[in-house]
């Protein structure tokens, strides 16, 4: 009984140290929405810390139409008064100041396009001409990308699958079978075809991590050894990416899809979700090797005490999102 207390603990103080924000999909720590026509921007920024600092066009005038802090979050609502005519603005980079992700649509009924600002990248066009299909394909693979870098509810799962399947040729197949179902749910949701509470999708959400969790701290797992009675099949990793895709669709809703490229913009989204999953897996595979080293008696309470820490943040989601 000490062992497991101790074990307990153990996983609560590493959950505790990584548990991230409650909500399970963030695009990025601060988002503009940036709509532009005829010398004129509706410039809507939402963050959860101070609002990001710009530099415009010397030619442009700042109208201030509202600032307000909703839930955790600051919201400020400005206009853009600017000569019409192609030109760009820049990210001031400070050193406490998040990356700014930014969506940006030419006219009332042009597509929407996703840049990422940072230090390194501070520049943005404000260019009235859309960019094409394929500008927007790659964009959107690189957005899928950037989902699973900082989804942490995304990055737990696979990890779940990982070490409850272990590194063969079905673990590829289950991710493979998760996507698809992240995919689907994504496309009816994002198209308006599914709508649910978010409440609910959190919270569904959360419990799929626990369930995993249990699965994972009951048995004696690793990334080598897999425990020959577990099945974590394809239809039920499908079923799982089914709820997560529901889960990002409310906030791939405040982007907008561009309406003219909803197929290459879904497709390329999921694609670069795949190319990140299978990266995530080769670095996990990397970690699995430099675990060899370690006593055969040490790896299955290693992966108990995983179990545990991903349990506890679940369950702690699961609270979180259901009641408070």
């Amino acid at each position: 009984m000490s062992a497991r207390l101790v074990l307990a603990g153990l996983a609560f103080a590493l959950a505790s140290l990584l548990a991230p924000p409650t909500h399970a999909h963030p695009l990025s720590p601060s988002l503009l929405r940036l709509s532009c026509d005829r010398g004129t921007c509706d410039a809507v920024f939402r963050t959860t810390g101070d609002a990001p600092t710009l530099r415009l066009p010397p030619d442009c005038r700042v109208e201030l139409l509202s600032s307000m802090r909703i839930e955790e979050a600051f919201e400020r609502h400005e206009l853009w008064h600017c000569a019409p005519s192609d030109a760009s603005f820049a990210l001031i980079p400070e050193s406490s100041a998040p990356p700014l992700l930014v969506s940006f649509r030419a006219g009332p009924t042009g597509d929407t396009t996703l840049t990422l600002l940072d230090a390194a990248h501070p520049e943005h066009p404000l260019l009235l001409t859309p960019p094409n299909g394929l500008d927007l394909f790659v964009r959107w693979v690189l957005l899928g990308m950037e989902h699973l870098a900082i989804g942490a509810d995304h990055v737990i799962v696979v990890v779940a699958f990982v070490m409850l399947i272990g590194l063969r040729k079905r673990l590829i197949v289950t991710l493979t079978a998760f996507t698809l179902g992240h995919s689907i749910s994504l496309a009816l949701a994002a198209t308006g075809v599914v709508t649910l509470p978010s409440r609910l999708v959190e919270t569904a959400i959360a419990l799929s991590i626990v369930a995993l969790a249990l699965d994972l701290a009951t048995s004696r797992a690793t990334a080598t050894a897999p425990p020959t009675e577990r099945r974590w099949g394809p239809w039920l990793a499908c079923a799982i990416g089914l709820v997560h895709g529901l889960g990002f669709a409310g906030a791939l809703a405040e982007l907008s899809l561009p309406s003219a490229h909803i197929a290459e913009a879904l497709l390329g989204f999921n694609l670069g979700l795949e190319l990140a999953q299978l990266t995530l897996v080769a670095l996990l595979a990397i970690l699995a090797l430099a675990t060899r080293a370690l006593p055969t008696a040490t790896r299955p309470r290693a992966a108990l005490v995983v179990g545990w820490a991903i349990g506890i943040l679940g369950a702690t989601w699961t609270l979180e999102r259901a009641f408070l």
